[in-house]
């Protein structure tokens, strides 16, 4: 995460390539830490724009978890919401949409209501109607998403203030200026 989170994306990504390409000889393709290394990778890729990349290795990612574990494993889970965001930066809105509500509908059959895994899929799934121009259901998700997570984390947490600043942007979008600044 250093190189990364330093703006040295291009180094980030030859260190993660390299390991990976490690960890594939050493382990093989379908180890837990492989799968990570891909991980890795595929974030890279996104923050360096290279979206398309991204999106197919959070694929791969997720059809390996999901065939090894299971879909309603936590880090097929996981692995999957990460391909829906990926889907969402990459303008696929609507794979993003049902990407999200499928993982929401497993995440409501095995966790409680007081989930924050649950929380972020709904966050996610707000954030997919938005950039898919559905801004009354993005809205709505994102009040109810912001509600909750005050309730649950507090209102200081790091999530609720992203809740609050996503719904923000959503008002801003719809031109509600009011709204986004109260």
């Amino acid at each position: 995460f250093d190189y990364r989170e330093s703006g040295r994306i291009e180094e980030a990504i030859e260190i993660h390539e390299n390991t990976l390409n490690s960890q594939r000889r050493i382990l093989g393709e379908e180890h837990t830490a492989t799968l990570d290394g891909k991980h890795m990778l595929a974030w890279a890729y996104r923050d360096a724009g290279r979206i398309d990349e991204a999106i197919r290795m959070n694929e791969e990612v997720f059809r390996s978890r999901d065939e090894s574990l299971g879909r309603n494993h936590p880090r097929t889970l996981s692995s999957w919401n990460n391909l829906g965001f990926a889907y969402c930066v990459g303008g696929r809105y609507e794979e993003a949409i049902q990407c999200h509500q499928e993982i929401i509908s497993i995440r409501t059959l095995l966790a409680d209501a007081d989930n924050p895994l649950l929380l972020k899929s709904l966050s996610n799934l707000a954030e997919s109607f938005r950039g898919a121009g559905r801004y009354m259901e993005a809205i709505n998700l994102q009040k109810e998403t912001l509600t909750e997570r005050k309730r649950i984390l507090g209102n200081e947490h790091r999530d609720t203030i992203d809740s609050l600043r996503y719904l923000a942007d959503t008002y801003l979008s719809v031109e509600e200026f009011e709204e986004a600044i109260t």
